[in-house]
């Protein structure tokens, strides 16, 4: 195909890196599948991300309704938040089978089934509880409630030899992984998809820690206190990061979680025509607009 011979050659832009994120979504790990499925659906029910964000924002939104100044009653049957299932699913992820066994003495197979067999609908969010017992229904929230979980969505490392795997598969033997990661950040920068019951969840690119140089000189205090003169860079790791909007009805806080920090320092790959001030000798990368990326340009990544 002809954007696999561009990707090889080494002379490609974000166009060809969707027809191989669209064509390999199906044949190879979870990240590529991802991306895949990002650019191929607007409406999303399952993968990595969607895991993440919900896993999140329903902890947090269970925190606020339910634990909260304003707190309400959860009633263990009857109406319930559509997210209340799947903060419940996923909640169990987040211990080991050991702290299970101890504090709830079920297996996580036991409990994911207890917990299955409490919303009689079979769709994703059930919005009926129906918990037979009681007692056992709340020493499971009791339990749960006690720690607020957040995982990236994705590793650095693990994304990066997924997609040395899917370029050797694919023949392309001199494409670079990097580059690439570059390009795909490009890709999903603003990508918005809908979650349920009017939720979103936006994609954006930035600096995950912004780099500092060491200078001589500085305030003698400051010297004194341990403390350093620097120079404050606009670059550093390129962090590709996933926000929820929600309607203002649902009185809730959104949330911002990593999707993947790539590791990859921003300086060799973004124009310089994207830096701004907005305060004064401190420069930022302004990502927020639509970018595109050229494999052969130099810098790499331009505003459209």
């Amino acid at each position: 195909m002809a954007y696999l011979t561009r990707l090889n050659s080494g002379n490609y832009t974000d166009s060809d890196i969707k027809a191989f994120y669209i064509e390999k979504r199906f044949d190879f790990g979870p990240f590529i599948r991802e991306v895949g499925d990002f650019i191929a659906h607007p409406i999303r029910d399952k993968g990595n991300s969607f895991d993440a964000v919900i896993g999140v924002y329903s902890q947090v939104a269970f925190f606020q309704k339910y634990q909260g100044t304003d707190r309400e009653a959860l009633e263990f049957t009857g109406d319930c938040e559509w997210w209340l299932k799947p903060y419940l699913e996923r909640k169990v992820e987040y211990y080991s089978p050991a702290k299970l066994k101890k504090n709830l003495n079920m297996s996580k197979v036991e409990l994911k089934r207890k917990i299955n067999s409490w919303f009689p609908s079979r769709e994703p969010f059930p919005k009926k509880i129906e918990a037979p017992n009681p007692f056992e229904f709340y020493d499971v929230v009791n339990f749960f409630s006690g720690l607020i979980g957040v995982n990236a969505a994705f590793q650095a490392g693990k994304v990066k030899r997924e997609l040395k795997g899917a370029f050797k598969s694919s023949g392309l033997n001199s494409a670079n992984v990097d580059d690439f990661l570059i390009g795909t950040a490009t890709i999903l920068n603003g990508r918005k998809v809908e979650l349920a019951e009017g939720v979103a969840a936006v994609v954006s690119i930035g600096v995950n820690k912004q780099r500092h140089t060491r200078v001589a000189g500085g305030n003698p205090e400051l010297l004194a206190s341990g403390g350093y003169l620097a120079v404050t860079h606009p670059d550093g790791p390129l962090e590709i990061t996933i926000h929820t909007e929600s309607p203002k009805a649902h009185n809730l806080v959104d949330i911002s979680i990593t999707l993947l920090d790539t590791e990859i320092d921003t300086e060799p790959y973004f124009d310089r025509s994207l830096i701004h001030y907005q305060h004064p000798e401190f420069p930022q990368l302004d990502l927020n607009k639509s970018l595109q990326f050229v494999s052969s340009a130099t810098p790499k990544v331009t505003a459209c």
